[in-house]
């Protein structure tokens, strides 16, 4: 867990700067710069371009994770491997725009049937889906390195501050909207020409391919992994992309401003999972390579319990300060419409910190092909909860179907990793958590309302932090952070001496 003590430490961190300048973004600037509609549109590009993006990559973000450790050789060049890792995906969003061309009419209407600001920007979808494509690669590759610390502060605090200039520029009118669109396209392409220059310090890509290095074997084993890495991930991204693009067809770009919104809020949750997560991957594809099971379920353990207690501190800080939020924000009353979205998705980022890393142990192990059927199910049934409860219920809808699915594929991953290992994430760990976070709601809860939301805000904040973190302690929810408590104790005692 060394590296992933450091790296994770690091990540969290940052991923944390990033999340008070992206809430900062999301509850004031952006509500007071942006009309809903104008929020939905940037969110409809991005998310449609990381949809699209999981076509093209042809499966490379996770043939990086499994198969880069068996080409890592400095003095051979990687055997080749940066050359399949930039040739692949570039071949395969080649593909894509030919495919895309082929039927922009109806994708177009699609995405522009409730939408007509939607429709005199979808030029841009396709370099959108350029950007977001390599980005993600880059992002992968470092990961496979151990270093995922600069790319965070990239994406999760230079890519927010440049966001919110842009912003406050709209807003005391230094151009128009299309300028602004245009600059917010060009913020993700600083994004990707750092990430470059990074990965060129931290390891030069050697483009040269080195055929001879890849055997019948080796080649038959990565083009099947690839395939269903393409499938499964198509499948993956539909879940977590889909809503936003469905409800922008069926009720226009001002529910999905609004409905986006209230999911990033609870985003929060999964903030330090994120991190966790990301660093793990090498990490347990190395285990299962040695058969090393013992270590895969001390790791399997240790990062649900650190998520889970992450994620439901987070929660209790906001839910319930959830109408303080509404009050403060520029135009809240918009945005209080997706008061219990934010309740349904938090419940699902909670679902998965408890699973953990169930799917990086699939993805990574000779196992791999069962995660295409189980996203491919997941996919299925998020499409169709979408048709039926989007129509009944607008926001709320999509928001349940989103409980429903994962909630059922979650389920499913953890039992079949228990089937076939032997190990699961649950530890005395996971009852405890549970049972502090039921008694930090009910005596918060019942702590009378500060007419001032900001005073009340801070006050519920500060109980909340003060009893969720005592009570985790004196329980010993998780050994980790109880040492590093004591450490951090003794260092203050040190310093004070």
């Amino acid at each position: 867990m060394g590296i992933i003590k450091r790296q994770g430490l690091k990540s969290t961190v940052v991923t944390y700067i990033g999340m008070v300048i992206g809430y900062v973004n999301l509850l004031w600037i952006l509500p007071l710069c942006l009309t809903t509609e104008q929020i939905g549109l940037t969110r409809v590009l991005v998310d449609a371009g990381f949809l699209f993006s999981y076509f093209a990559v042809l499966g490379m973000n996770g043939t990086i994770i499994k198969y880069f450790p068996k080409f890592y050789d400095v003095d051979k060049k990687h055997n080749g491997f940066h050359f399949l890792m930039l040739g692949v995906p570039l071949a395969g969003f080649l593909i894509f725009c030919f495919f895309f061309f082929l039927f922009k009419k109806p994708i177009i209407d699609y995405f522009s049937e409730n939408s007509a600001l939607l429709n005199h920007y979808a030029y841009l979808l396709i370099p959108f889906t350029f950007l977001l494509l390599f980005i993600s690669l880059l992002d992968t590759y470092a990961s496979a390195l151990y270093r995922i610390v600069v790319p965070k502060i990239l994406k999760e605090i230079l890519l927010k501050i440049f966001i919110s200039c842009i912003c406050l520029l709209f807003y005391f009118k230094y151009y128009n909207f299309n300028i602004f669109i245009l600059l917010f396209f060009l913020g993700y392409l600083l994004i990707l020409f750092l990430q470059f220059i990074y990965t060129q310090k931290l390891e030069p890509f050697k483009i040269k391919p080195n055929f001879s290095f890849i055997d019948k074997n080796l080649k038959a084993e990565m083009i099947t992994y690839s395939l269903y890495m393409i499938l499964g991930g198509i499948g993956g991204v539909i879940v977590t992309k889909i809503d936003s693009i469905m409800l922008n067809h069926y009720q226009g770009l001002a529910a999905a401003g609004v409905y986006t919104t209230a999911f990033f809020i609870a985003t929060v949750i999964e903030a330090p999972g994120r991190s966790l997560v990301q660093i793990s991957q090498p990490v347990v594809s190395e285990a299962l390579i040695s058969n090393d099971i013992p270590k895969l379920n001390q790791l399997y353990k240790k990062t649900s319990i650190l998520q889970f207690m992450a994620g439901c501190f987070i929660f209790l800080g906001v839910w319930m300060n959830i109408d303080n939020v509404f009050k403060i924000m520029p135009n809240g009353q918009e945005f209080a419409a997706g008061k219990y979205v934010i309740l349904f998705v938090a419940f699902c980022k909670l679902i998965d910190a408890l699973t953990s890393i169930n799917m990086v142990i699939l993805n990574t192990s000779k196992y791999f092909r069962v995660t295409f059927y189980f996203l491919i199910l997941l996919a299925i049934m998020t499409i169709i909860c979408n048709i039926i409860f989007i129509p009944m219920y607008g926001l709320l809808g999509a928001a349940f179907s989103a409980f429903i699915t994962l909630s059922i594929y979650n389920f499913i991953c953890v039992s079949y990793v228990y089937w076939k290992f032997n190990i699961s994430p649950f530890s005395v760990g996971t009852i405890k958590v549970i049972i502090i976070t039921i008694l930090v709601y009910g005596i918060v809860y019942f702590i009378p309302k500060i007419a001032n939301p900001y005073l009340d805000l801070a006050v519920r904040s500060v109980l909340i932090t003060i009893i969720f973190c005592g009570l985790a302690y004196f329980f010993k929810a998780s050994e980790d952070v109880n040492l590093l408590a004591e450490n951090g104790l003794n260092k203050l005692k040190s310093f004070l001496k």
